[in-house]
């Protein structure tokens, strides 16, 4: 309760009582003393972050003599799909794959009845056909003989008619009997011109149905192994069609399909190490296509080898030397950042991060060789370079030379 009016000037006093007792201000305290203390922390001020920790690695300057290692199957060097050439019925089936054959060795034999017909009709008319040019060469003779006796008939009824001794009738007869036989004489003159014509037809078609009655029996073009055959008896199988497969293993080929800069140091009769199940084997280029496939832009190239420490369809590693590289600049595969297509390394200068494009050339296993935008000594970042970004504060926990 506040005191009445005093005047100014006189003098007042008077007690204050406090309206509280001493456990309430207890109270008060403790509540503002919890309050201090679970207040939360002020935020950190701003600032740079700490400097990320990183590997790097030193850029190398090298002579290098890199290898391409590819991977791919022997084939036999020799191979043959044989088909038959004539069609018919399958009558004997003679070999089964696996089986080791001769030269000229027969594998499979069609019907041949109706090619040894085509045959007996082709030598009939062959020798129908020179039996009837003996016939017109006779004749021919015959004609030129009394074709002469008639011209010196005539001859002599044309010297009698001029002195009036023979008859104008007989002239004329003779004249007509001489145009006659001149007639016939060179009729048969055509068809023993014409006559060598025919019989090289009547011999191309007797050696046409000979071909035909040999093509029925299909014979090994060389020695080797039959890989498979195709057709049973009594299968009927068309002009062209499979009938079995050849190889020769005595030699294999081992075929890969390789990028131009690969494709480019090579050539032919060059020695190539090829290993089969760990064993290293001798091999020389035979084959090397210098224009590249339209659509998949590689060279194709044949390395042949000795086929008695190998077999076809054998998985085969080969290592084809390439360029030799002088004072070539090697970094590692996992420090290239690819960026739309582009290249990109992060130097690191002054504890800072550089990002620099680079241009890379060759891949030498895990490591790239660099063509331009870097030097050597310079220290990139080792790995781990997505997350990375140009300007960014750094600490080198470790460096490595690879």
């Amino acid at each position: 309760m506040l005191p009445a009016f005093v005047p100014p000037g006189s003098r007042f006093v008077t007690k204050f009582k406090f309206p509280y007792k001493p456990l309430s201000l207890l109270a008060l305290v403790a509540v503002a003393a919890a309050l201090v203390l679970t207040r939360p922390e002020p935020p950190p001020a701003a600032g740079e972050p700490p400097p990320l920790r990183v590997q790097v690695v030193r850029v190398d300057q090298v002579d290098v003599a890199p290898v391409e290692t590819v991977t791919g199957r022997l084939q036999a060097a020799r191979r043959s799909q044989l088909r038959f050439e004539v069609g018919g019925r399958v009558v004997a089936r003679e070999v089964e794959p696996g089986m080791q054959v001769d030269a000229g060795q027969v594998l499979l034999r069609l019907d041949d009845g109706d090619f040894r017909t085509a045959v007996v009709e082709a030598e009939a008319q062959l020798s129908q056909e020179q039996t009837q040019l003996t016939r017109d060469r006779r004749l021919l003779a015959l004609a030129r003989d009394n074709a002469a006796l008639q011209r010196a008939e005539v001859q002599r009824l044309e010297s009698l008619s001029s002195r009036s001794l023979g008859s104008a009738s007989q002239l004329d007869a003779a004249r007509g009997r001489l145009l006659q036989l001149e007639s016939e004489l060179a009729q048969l003159q055509a068809g023993v011109d014409s006559a060598e014509a025919r019989l090289a037809l009547r011999r191309a078609a007797l050696e046409r149905a000979e071909r035909d009655l040999a093509r029925s029996v299909l014979q090994a073009p060389f020695a080797g192994m039959v890989n498979a055959v195709m057709l049973e008896p009594g299968d009927y199988v068309a002009p062209g069609g499979e009938a079995a497969v050849l190889i020769d293993p005595a030699q294999l080929d081992f075929y890969v399909e390789l990028r131009g800069e690969v494709a480019r140091a090579l050539e032919r009769g060059q020695t190539v190490v090829v290993s089969v199940d760990g064993r290293p084997l001798e091999g020389r280029i035979l084959a090397l296509q210098e224009q590249p496939d339209e659509t998949t832009f590689t060279h194709a190239v044949r390395v042949r080898l000795d086929g008695g420490q190998a077999a076809p369809g054998q998985v085969a590693t080969a290592a084809f030397p390439l360029r030799r590289r002088e004072a070539a600049l090697l970094i590692p595969v996992t420090a290239v950042l690819r960026d739309e297509g582009r290249s990109y390394v992060f130097r690191v200068r002054d504890g800072r991060l550089e990002r620099i494009r680079v241009e890379l050339g060759l891949r030498l296993e895990a490591r790239y060789i660099v063509t331009a935008g870097l030097a050597a000594g310079q220290l990139i970042v080792a790995r781990d370079v997505a997350a990375l970004s140009d300007g960014q504060s750094v600490e080198i926990i470790g460096a490595t030379d690879r």
